[in-house]
C-alpha cells in the first residue's frame, strides 16, 4: 500500500509540474463518460479472461505437485511457477513499459490526426527498439537462470535443487519473452485507435488454446516436468494472440513493416549467439568455487560484462540499425548530461 502512495504521489507532483490544475466539475455532461465505459466494459472482459488464465496455470501447477507428491518424485509446483513468472515479467516491466508509455499518447495524437501511417511507424520502432534489449536479455535469461536461481532463492527452506527446479521453468518462461512483449505493444496500438472491444475478443481463442494445452500436460507428462514446461501453453496464449492481432492491424494500418520487423529480429538473435556461447563457457568454468554464491555471482560478472560487448560488436557487424541507433540515443544523453 505505500509502494501505491508514493507512485501516486509522484504522478501527482509531475501533473503539478506541468502545469495541471484539477478542479471540480459537476456537469458530466459532453464529459465522455459514456464512451469510457463502453471501452472499460470491453477491458473488463479482457482482465476477467486474463484471470482464467491465471486460475488455469495455478490449478494445473497445483495439482501436478500434489501428482509428483503421490508419486514420491520431487516436482515442481505453484511455488515455483509464481517466483519464475515473477522474475520473468521484469525486462518486460522495466523496458516495454517505458516504450509503451512514450508510444501510446503519440500513437493516440495519430490517429486523432488521420496520420495512419505514424501509427505504424511509431509501433515498428517502438518494437524494434524494445527489441535490442528484450531479445539479449531474454538469452541472457536462458543462459543464467539456474544460477541466478540458486544465488537467490538456495535459502532458508528452499533447497539448491528446488532453486535450480525455479531457474529451468524461468528458462522456459523467457522463450516466449519476444511474443509476449509483441502482443502487449499491439494491444495498445488497438487502445490508441480506440478500440478495446478487438484485444478483449482475441483473447477468447488464445485463452482457450492456453487452458487446453495446459491441462493437457496433466494427462500426457510426468508429473515431475509439469511445471517446468507449463510456461510454453502460457506462451501458446500471447503467440495466437499475437498473430490474429498482427493479421488485424495489418489491414487496419495498411501493413505493419513486418519484414524490416523480423529481420530485425533475426539480426539480434543471431548477435546473441556470441555472447550466449561465452555465458555457458563461464559457467562451467567458475563451478570449481567454494559455496553457491560465488560461482554463479561470478559467471554472471563474467557472461553479463563479455557478454554486452560481443552482442553490440556482433550486432554491428550484421549492421544492425536498431542497435547502433540505440548506443547513439545513449552517447547523445550522456554528453548532454
Amino acid at each position: 500500500m505505500l509502494g501505491q502512495v508514493l507512485q501516486a504521489s509522484v504522478l501527482i507532483w509531475a501533473l503539478a509540474a506541468a502545469g495541471f490544475r484539477w478542479r471540480p466539475r459537476l456537469d458530466l455532461r459532453g464529459s465522455g463518460l459514456g464512451e469510457a465505459a463502453g471501452a472499460a466494459s470491453w477491458m473488463m472482459l479482457y482482465i476477467v479472461v486474463a484471470q482464467v488464465g491465471a486460475l488455469v496455470s495455478t490449478n494445473v501447477a497445483t495439482r501436478a505437485g500434489a501428482m509428483a507428491s503421490e508419486a514420491g518424485s520431487s516436482g515442481a509446483g505453484i511455488a515455483a511457477y509464481k517466483f519464475a513468472s515473477m522474475i520473468f515479467q521484469l525486462p518486460y516491466a522495466i523496458i516495454a513499459v517505458s516504450v509503451i508509455t512514450a508510444l501510446l499518447p503519440r500513437m493516440s495524437e495519430h490517429v486523432a490526426a488521420g496520420r495512419k501511417d505514424q501509427v505504424r511507424a511509431d509501433f515498428s520502432r517502438g518494437f524494434r527498439l524494445s527489441s535490442v534489449l528484450i531479445v539479449p536479455v531474454s538469452v541472457a535469461m536462458i543462459v543464467f537462470a539456474v544460477p541466478f536461481c540458486v544465488m537467490i532463492y538456495a535459502r532458508g527452506s528452499t533447497s539448491v535443487e528446488d532453486a535450480a527446479t525455479i531457474g529451468h521453468i524461468l528458462m522456459v518462461f523467457c522463450l516466449v519473452l519476444v511474443p509476449f512483449t509483441l502482443f502487449q505493444l499491439q494491444m495498445r496500438v488497438f487502445y490508441a485507435l480506440g478500440d478495446t472491444r478487438t484485444p478483449a475478443l482475441v483473447a477468447l481463442p488464445s485463452e482457450a488454446a492456453h487452458a487446453v494445452t495446459a491441462f493437457s500436460l496433466l494427462f500426457w507428462m510426468e508429473p515431475e516436468y509439469i511445471v517446468v514446461w507449463l510456461p510454453l501453453p502460457y506462451g501458446l496464449y500471447y503467440i495466437l494472440g499475437s498473430v490474429i492481432m498482427w493479421r488485424m492491424l495489418n489491414k487496419r494500418l495498411n501493413g505493419l513493416d513486418g519484414r524490416r520487423t523480423a529481420s530485425t529480429l533475426f539480426k539480434l538473435h543471431i548477435a546473441t549467439v556470441p555472447a550466449a556461447v561465452f555465458g555457458v563457457f563461464v559457467i562451467f568454468a567458475f563451478q570449481g568455487l567454494p559455496g553457491e554464491l560465488w560461482p554463479a555471482l561470478s559467471s554472471m560478472l563474467a557472461g553479463g560484462v563479455v557478454g554486452a560487448v560481443l552482442f553490440v560488436v556482433t550486432a554491428k557487424f550484421l549492421n544492425v540499425t536498431e542497435v547502433i541507433s540505440f548506443l547513439d540515443l545513449i552517447k547523445a544523453k550522456l554528453r548532454r548530461s
